[in-house]
């Protein structure tokens, strides 16, 4: 249970003003809190059981500029779709093609940004240092992951009635670009 708190304790504060917390406060006026809570959990489950049931797989598939490449391409064509919509006051349609559609969008691009991330070294540490807790540290560090970005979501959320649509989507087509550019700019370092 130990190995539970630490977890979530120590990815909670990895968590705060990371960029997966930026992308959802953006995110959440524009496709809605539990649409991107969903995706961060389905991202974050993900990516601690890669932590810690794999130790770093992703590198050994990926190099570190493939995997900067790669965020950054995605990050790049998320924010020309963010640019493109939010020209209307209401949120994106919720048909259950869209509504898949956009939810596995959001949780790969928050993926493939969060692969090598602190909150995922520190899953991997926690991971090793407690081998027969590895369910535990999956479950702390997902919950932990979650949570911190949960309070991203209500920010963001609360800004749809302070601040018109159309900026807040022009705000996270700009975040996204910048973030894909970065990656990219990163990727050839």
């Amino acid at each position: 249970m130990t190995a539970l708190w630490s977890a979530f304790g120590l990815v909670f504060i990895a968590e705060l003003g990371d960029k997966s917390m930026l992308m959802a406060m953006v995110l959440a006026p524009r496709y809605g809190a539990s649409r991107v809570l969903l995706a961060l959990a389905l991202e974050a489950g993900l990516v601690m059981a890669l932590a810690v049931l794999a130790g770093g797989a992703a590198d050994l598939v990926l190099s570190e500029q493939q995997l900067a490449l790669l965020s950054g391409v995605l990050f790049l064509a998320f924010g020309v779709w963010a640019l493109r919509g939010g020209e209307d006051d209401d949120e994106v349609p919720s048909t259950e093609r869209t509504g898949l559609l956009v939810l596995f969008a959001l949780a790969a691009a928050l993926f493939v940004s969060e692969l090598g991330d602190k909150t995922q070294v520190a899953a991997l540490s926690l991971s090793s240092v407690n081998p027969s807790a590895r369910f535990e540290v999956w479950l702390g560090a997902t919950v932990g992951m979650v949570a911190g970005d949960a309070i991203a979501v209500v920010a963001g959320r609360s800004l749809r009635w302070r601040l018109p649509q159309v900026w807040l989507a022009r705000a996270s087509g700009l975040l996204f670009i910048a973030f894909g550019a970065g990656a990219i700019v990163f990727a050839f370092w």
